[in-house]
């Protein structure tokens, strides 16, 4: 059974703290590799090169939309959308 795309965020004392972007995986893939980008993003690897999430450890306005042009290079369905309420939040229109 394959999984989908999902956003947790998550937010300490009312702070907004870190987000992660599950990106669509199979049945027991296992990050084996991540790679931090200039944005601060941190991409995580499944054994067979695929990404399967990232890490937005400091979700700023130029990590999200760094993430939003990420999502479009892997031809995932409308990431604006998905990452709406990350987006309300750091407050990239």
């Amino acid at each position: 059974m394959a999984h989908g795309t999902g956003l947790a965020i998550s937010y300490r004392r009312g702070k907004l703290m870190a987000g992660y972007l599950t990106l669509p995986r199979k049945e027991g893939d296992r990050a084996v590799r991540s790679r931090k980008t200039e944005e601060g993003l941190v991409i995580d690897y499944a054994p067979d090169g695929r990404v399967i999430g990232v890490e937005i450890p400091a979700p700023t306005p130029e990590a999200v939309r760094a993430l939003v042009h990420m999502m479009k290079d892997l031809d995932c369905p409308d990431p604006e959308k998905e990452l709406s309420p990350l987006r309300q939040v750091v407050g990239v229109s």
